[in-house]
């Protein structure tokens, strides 16, 4: 249940997100809500489950950006625009997203879920000691008899 909740929030920031960037250039809303929902499910499992724990907000934040860029710029280019101003439109739209996924990481992923980044368990002891014998030294005479 938990995970269906933190979902439909990080789906509809996307939507509001995504409806703001893209209605500019005329896309309907139909279209708009079904190619958020396309992108964000990936995002929600590479970025969200798969990515954050391990690596953290920066890692995690990068592969969103990433993704919602080179997605919503194919969507944009191919379907909607094929102008400049939809590649704009795609990064803008990118960015914002992004940018909400910092706030969506924080409280909804580490407080909501509980999940906490990974972090590795410390060596035992880190007491490293060099050793230093005759066989490194040929002025050390082996026989101190002599």
């Amino acid at each position: 249940m938990k995970h269906l909740q933190a979902f439909l929030i990080k789906y509809a920031f996307a939507v509001l997100v995504t409806l703001s960037a893209l209605t500019i250039l005329n896309a309907s809303t139909a279209w708009v809500l079904a190619i958020t929902l396309i992108v964000v499910v990936p995002a929600y499992l590479i970025g969200d489950l798969f990515l954050f724990p391990r690596f953290g907000h920066l890692i995690a934040g990068i592969a969103d950006f990433g993704l919602y860029t080179l997605y919503f710029w194919f969507v944009v280019f191919g379907f909607i625009d094929m102008t400049a101003t939809g590649f704009f439109a795609a990064v803008f739209t990118a960015l914002s997203i992004t940018f909400v996924e910092v706030f969506y990481h924080e409280f909804v992923i580490s407080r909501m879920m509980n999940m906490r980044r990974y972090e590795p368990k410390p060596m035992l002891q880190k007491q490293l000691q060099t050793e230093f014998s005759e066989e490194i030294d040929p002025d050390i005479e082996k026989d101190p008899k002599k």
